[in-house]
């Protein structure tokens, strides 16, 4: 007749406990880790689409002129799609107050889009003299600068 002790059961227990913990620390790391890859390759995908986008915006400076303190800007965009002008920068300081218009129609747009196949004139109104950065910014994140002299 076999006698088992206390001792014997007391270490199985243990050893079984010791298992438990580790498997569920073992899933939760795993769990973190799918979820944390999960992310970065969301966050990648989005980087790209982004990218792709920027890369089908190509906004040229054509033309520009000086009329009193108004500067016009006369830009094509070569690109497949629309820029919306998120910000413009002269001399490094925001520009608010700008108009862009249709060359073709002479309408102007009131949503600050640079149709795609399309020239248009962006015009603001600052004194300005000598050589001027022009920083632009789409909608996209894409970014334009031109340096132009007065």
């Amino acid at each position: 007749m076999k006698v088992f002790s206390c001792r014997a059961v007391s270490e199985v227990v243990g050893v079984l406990l010791v298992v438990a913990i580790i498997v569920a620390a073992s899933v939760a790391y795993l769990t973190y880790g799918v979820h944390s890859m999960g992310s970065q390759s969301s966050a990648l995908t989005d980087a790209m689409r982004q990218a792709q986008k920027r890369s089908q915006i190509l906004l040229s400076l054509t033309y520009y002129e000086k009329k009193g303190n108004t500067i016009h800007l006369y830009i094509y965009n070569y690109g497949i799609l629309d820029a919306k002008i998120d910000q413009l920068y002269v001399q490094g300081s925001r520009i608010t107050a700008f108009t862009v218009k249709d060359m073709d129609t002479g309408d102007t747009i009131a949503d600050k889009k640079i149709p795609a196949g399309k020239l248009i004139d962006l015009y603001f109104t600052r004194n300005l003299s000598g050589e001027v950065d022009i920083f632009l910014v789409t909608g996209e994140l894409a970014t334009f600068s031109w340096k132009i002299s007065l």
